[in-house]
């Protein structure tokens, strides 16, 4: 088994494919009801509904949320009560046909004469349906009784049944369901909102899903690939945010990997005078800024101050009262940018060197027989091509340094490759005083003195192999205690069990310091403690030159300003803060997301919009010191929302038993959609679900977190699986996160054929949200199917993805030739 583990700092501690959500839901309905039933009248169209304050808030679009059948109510009928009949013009319904049992035929008649017509008119809504293609019963003017389950009693027109040996009856009306083609998905968003995507000014657009792949054109407002929020329109006060259950937070990846066609933030370079501030609260020179007094000065949309412009930065205003050099400012038209900082944003005022990547390899006799030690020393040279460099820049300028260890630290001089030079440091407790053995926390402060000592930021990447039992600094017992998995007793084997590793974490952040860490263990290692690499090398290779080749920041400070009234209160992610405003990271790629939740301080003024600004300070792989600026104005995003209940569910079972999370959840989604129900929607009958078009998957994601492994894996997951997936959650992108939750399903029968008879490369081409799309020389790699067995064929192969593991299910249809 193998896994990888990426360490900011150790706080939090990781899945794999989950469980598709059991209901389905019909298709969203037209702005006016259809007429589901023949003695009904049409419901008229109504109006277009505003949300909350029309002055402040966009108009939500006058389409009909889509409707369903009360889900719990259903599944009580099913178990409890026979079977209720329903139209068949109900949308997205089939005719009932379901019959009294699984293979049995109709019970035997009880001898008793037939009961007498129903005395009462149906229920309101439910027209009187025939039985199966037989005429009503004409008894006494009045129509069956509904919501029996069975055919209507015979009278007049059908004798009753008679003993074994006749015929049996009229055939029974079978389980209702509803039509899978009607039900939202998550596929049909990557057919229909693929290709160009404005951001929109001075209003944000709601953005595509995640999962869809798109190019965005900056206009004023980050790339949703930067920063996403849950709501669409920001409520004014924290009286309505309670009242709609809805949170209000922040999914923040602010060096999120871009499509080919995107451009990367500029960066600016403003000489002495450095990034221009608001004199009062400090946010950044932005689009939202309004220059007044002819250009003089500017007012913050933040604060409501007024700043004064530097002569240095001084340009007249047009007659529309935009800057005549706009053009030639970025951070005035562009929702994301870099400034150049200067030497008051730097440590001690000392600009920083360039980072270095340290490699420090175990050498135990456990990690060369497992053949470790010689995947690395063939593979090592080739992976160093692919350094991570800046955008403008031809090659790397990234440091390496070379440690091995195993009953000691070994380091080597590498300066004059012909004379290479290995220096053994034996006692690990304290560098410099008696021997002891060696376990991995003195290895990760070994690390972590040479770049301290060198004053340089960097990341260590340590492969290890065994669990540190010796007797050193981190030393860990045995935990492996697989039946408390999924018990109210599973934190206390999925928490850390000492902490010195936090201890360190903290040193590590101090000092920029970044940790990734590939265990490969052939027993349990306490991944909760330290937070693993498949017998597979080409896997371990493949993600070892990931991380190495994928944009990264070092030594990083990252503080989210809000207009007044509101703040963030509310962090998730693997950081540590030492107050209350500001996040620091060792380091941050772009596989790395922190989420932030909102609240309220006050009531937003209503003729003013809600904005947001995120500002990254860093140094880059080049040592230059840098502000990276996102801005957002009004947003809106269903993987957002299901990023923050997933993370805040993790944090939750850490300290709570999983049933109580699954129960904190559930109602959680449930209030959600009970508000709008209540406050936002149409009218609609009692015995129906309405989901509102921004969280129409919600119930889907729902189920998918609850079931999920990370959160609720059983005695059928080892520990260090289990705390592997959970330690993974925090620091998840929204797109990692929808890919966990939600699994990628491909049709390969006819791609794997095609694959076979063509001449060119095999060599997969992953697009930018991860996923393979085409295969050199052959053909376009097929789209996603939904994640249904309703979906799947026996006469086809499928390959199943969630981002971590891949499954190919090959159907029992399949011709062996294949």
């Amino acid at each position: 088994m193998y896994y990888q583990h990426q360490q900011q700092i150790p706080q939090q501690q990781p899945s794999l494919a989950t469980n598709a959500y059991p209901m389905q839901y019909p298709p969203q309905q037209p702005p006016s009801h259809p007429q589901p039933f023949p003695n009904v009248p049409q419901v008229p169209p109504q109006p277009p509904r505003q949300n909350f304050d029309p002055n402040t808030v966009q108009q939500q679009p006058g389409v009909m949320p889509n409707h369903i059948g009360n889900y719990q109510q259903q599944m009580l009928q099913q178990q409890y009560a026979p079977q209720q009949m329903t139209p068949s013009s109900i949308a997205g319904f089939v005719p009932p046909t379901a019959t009294t049992g699984a293979g049995f035929p109709p019970a035997p008649p009880t001898g008793f004469p037939p009961a007498p017509p129903a005395a009462f008119p149906p229920a309101v809504g439910f027209p009187s349906a025939p039985a199966a293609s037989f005429p009503p019963a004409p008894a006494g003017g009045f129509p069956p009784a509904p919501a029996s389950g069975f055919p209507p009693a015979p009278a007049g027109g059908f004798p009753p049944a008679h003993a074994s040996g006749f015929p049996p009856g009229p055939p029974q009306p079978q389980k209702q369901r509803l039509d899978p083609e009607m039900v939202p998905s998550i596929v049909n968003d990557r057919s229909s909102r693929s290709g160009l995507f404005p951001t929109g000014f001075p209003q944000a657009e709601l953005p595509p899903l995640t999962t869809t792949d798109f190019v965005a054109q900056d206009q004023g407002n980050s790339n949703p690939k930067f920063i996403r929020s849950t709501i669409y329109s920001v409520p004014l006060s924290n009286d309505i945010t309670k009242a709609t259950h809805l949170p209000l937070s922040l999914a923040l990846t602010p060096f999120a990997k871009l499509h080919q066609s995107e451009y990367p933030p500029p960066l600016i370079n403003l000489g002495d005078i450095g990034p221009v501030r608001c004199q009062r609260c400090k946010a950044y020179m932005c689009p939202f800024m309004e220059f007044i007094d002819g250009g003089r000065k500017f007012r913050c949309p933040f604060c409501k101050a007024n700043s004064v412009v530097q002569d240095a930065y001084f340009a007249h205003l047009d007659h529309s009262g935009r800057r005549t050099d706009i053009q030639h400012r970025p951070e005035l038209f562009l929702g994301s940018y870099e400034f150049v900082a200067t030497k008051q944003y730097c440590k001690n005022g000392i600009p920083p060197k360039q980072p270095a990547f340290i490699f420090m390899l175990d050498v135990s006799y456990n990690s060369v027989r497992s053949g470790l030690v010689e995947l690395f020393c063939k593979n090592i040279v080739e992976i160093l091509r692919d350094l991570p460099k800046d955008n403008l820049s031809a090659k790397s300028t990234m440091l390496i340094g070379l440690a091995t260890y195993d009953q000691s630290v070994h380091f080597y001089n590498l300066n004059h490759p012909e004379n290479a030079e290995m220096l053994v440091v034996n006692d690990v407790s304290d560098i410099f005083v008696p021997f002891v053995k060696v376990g991995l926390g003195p290895v990760i402060q070994a690390g972590l003195d040479a770049l301290k000592n060198s004053e340089r930021s960097g990341k260590l990447f340590i492969f290890h192999s065994s669990l540190p039992t010796l007797a050193a600094p981190g030393q860990l017992k045995n935990r492996e205690e697989r039946k408390l998995l999924g018990t109210d007793k599973e934190k206390t084997v999925l928490t850390p069990a000492v902490d010195f590793y936090g201890k360190l974490g903290e040193d590590c952040v101090k000092y920029g310091c970044a940790v990734d860490v590939y265990l490969f263990p052939n027993a349990f290692i306490d991944v909760a403690s330290i937070s693993p690499a498949d017998q597979d090398g080409v896997r371990f290779l493949s993600d070892l030159r990931h991380g190495i080749s994928r944009e990264i920041a070092f030594d990083v400070m990252l503080r989210l300003r809000t207009s007044t009234g509101i703040r963030p209160t509310g962090f998730f992610g693997n950081f540590y803060m030492q107050n209350t405003t500001d996040v620091e990271l060792s380091a941050i790629d772009s596989d790395k997301s922190v989420q932030i939740e909102i609240k309220y301080d006050d009531k937003l003024d209503e003729r003013e919009p809600a904005y947001f600004q995120l500002a990254v300070l860093f140094t880059s792989c080049s040592g230059q010191r840098r502000l990276r600026i996102h801005n957002l104005y009004r947003h809106l995003d269903e993987d957002c929302l299901v990023s923050h209940l997933f993370k805040q569910a993790e944090q939750s079972v850490r300290d709570k038993c999983p049933k109580e999370m699954r129960d904190e959840l559930t109602l959680r989604a449930a209030q959600i959609l009970a508000a709008y129900r209540e406050k936002c929607s149409e009218p609609a009958p009692m015995g129906q679900l309405i989901l509102p078009e921004f969280a129409k998957l919600l119930p889907l994601h729902i189920n998918c977190i609850v079931r999920h492994d990370s959160l609720n894996g059983g005695a059928e997951l080892t520990v260090d699986d289990r705390a592997w997936m959970m330690s993974l959650v925090p620091s998840m992108t929204p797109l990692a996160i929808q890919q966990f939750l939600y699994p990628r399903i491909y049709i390969i029968t006819s791609l794997c054929s095609s694959i076979g008879n063509s001449s060119g490369s095999t060599e997969s081409l992953k697009n930018d949200s991860g996923c393979v799309t085409k295969m050199q020389g052959s053909t376009d790699f097929p789209t996603p199917i939904r994640a249904s067995f309703d979906y799947f064929s026996s006469e086809e192969a499928y390959l199943i993805d969630n981002g971590l593991v891949a499954f190919i299910w090959v159907g029992s249809g399949v011709p062996s030739s294949w």
